[in-house]
């Protein structure tokens, strides 16, 4: 089922991958309309690397394309290349053998930075001023530690994978609270392997380290314990792509 709508979007990690089987893309720009006048049009044709593409989707553009663009504005230039990378991508998800999720269901392992991460801004809006815990550098210190934020894929409430989330490449205002909620089709590449506990905030950081022997003792009994379903290892993937489906 074809994409209808973009919710996440890590255009760095597309970028590399297509450079990787393509080494660089020749991209032409027909079209492109000053926005401060209408009438005026200009035409460009450049090869773009990884790097080149890299500058212009970020702060510095203009810097590989030449002073004949430099007047464009620059969400112009971003927004047409960003649905260029887009097309190229999907065209060439066989070659680049992306491991596709459709129909699971997503969460955020309890005591996760992810699970931290989407209930923070909430905290936030009931803030006490007098409360000596500072919610909001909480969220700020999660926001240090971490770039990619972890959520478990299930299906029938058996859990399959573990999918890695880029903060800033959430699209159209969405965000990680609103992933549980959706119903969506992800594109990602498998980047190793990992325990749900290892999730825990306390794995993550390992605060206390006056308690590192009574944490490494209960996990090995966690791990010989045939009940113990969180220390199974679960692939774990970076997403892509997800949006929603004309399903």
């Amino acid at each position: 089922m074809e994409l209808v709508k973009i919710i996440y979007f890590d255009e760095g990690s597309a970028i590399e991958s297509l450079d990787i089987l393509k080494g660089g893309k020749e991209i032409n720009i027909e079209e492109f309309h000053d926005s401060k006048n209408t009438g005026a049009k200009v035409k460009l044709g450049f090869s773009l690397n990884k790097l080149n593409l890299l500058n212009i989707l970020g702060v510095n553009l203009g810097t590989d394309i030449g002073s004949e663009i430099s007047s464009i504005k620059e969400t112009f230039i971003k927004s047409t290349l960003s649905n260029t990378v887009l097309t190229d991508y999907l065209n060439s998800t066989s070659e680049l053998k992306t491991i596709i999720f459709e129909g699971y269901n997503t969460y955020a392992y309890k005591n996760s930075l992810a699970w931290f991460k989407m209930y923070t801004p909430y905290l936030l809006m009931g803030k006490d001023n007098n409360e000596s815990f500072d919610i909001t550098k909480l969220d700020q210190a999660i926001d240090l530690a971490k770039g990619y934020y972890e959520f478990i894929l299930s299906k029938d409430g058996v859990d399959k994978a573990i999918l890695r989330f880029n903060i800033k490449s959430f699209k159209n205002n969405y965000n990680l609270s609103d992933i549980p909620k959706m119903n969506l089709k992800y594109y990602t590449i498998k980047v190793g392997k990992a325990k749900k506990n290892q999730l825990d905030i306390k794995e993550e950081f390992k605060f206390d380290e006056l308690q590192e022997e009574e944490r490494k003792r209960k996990l090995e009994e966690m791990i010989n314990s045939t009940n113990c379903s969180d220390c199974n290892y679960l692939d774990v993937y970076d997403v892509i792509l997800a949006g929603v489906t004309n399903e």
